[in-house]
């Protein structure tokens, strides 16, 4: 329990200092499994500890995170990745293609990734950000 405790007066401590410097724009989540997940900090994030489990309320979505699969929670700025790493992983692959194939189809919100998702930088996300992230894994 006291692991709980000191994870949750970390995130509070993390989530002063954020709002106290504005630069940041995106929360990071890392997991056990290596997963980064992006969110909004626009939208002026909630997050709420239940028992063993962290929830988290951004942009209209509502995502929960087990304590003890988190690794790392980190504050980033929208372009600490690098161009088409929309998931934030450190690689430009399949998956960032899949994250925009499924915001386009409405599954998934562009906000989740604080302006990664417009690779094209053409102001949204459409076709055009998925074609220039094949033509940056092909010319890899």
């Amino acid at each position: 329990m006291k692991k709980y405790l000191f994870a949750l007066i970390a995130a509070f401590t993390m989530f002063q200092v954020a709002w106290a410097d504005y630069s940041k724009d995106n929360l990071v989540v890392l997991t056990k499994e290596g997963a980064s997940n992006f969110y909004s900090l626009t939208t002026r994030p909630v997050v709420k500890f239940n028992g063993g489990e962290m929830v988290l309320k951004s942009a209209g979505t509502e995502v929960k995170f087990a304590l003890g699969d988190i690794q790392e929670i980190v504050f980033a700025k929208g372009t600490d990745t690098k161009k088409g790493d929309v998931n934030g992983d450190g690689s430009v692959d399949i998956s960032d293609a899949n994250i925009l194939i499924n915001i386009i189809l409405g599954n998934d919100d562009a906000g989740n990734y604080g302006g990664r998702a417009d690779v094209s930088g053409d102001g949204g996300v459409d076709v055009s950000d998925v074609n220039e992230i094949i033509n940056l894994i092909l010319n890899n």
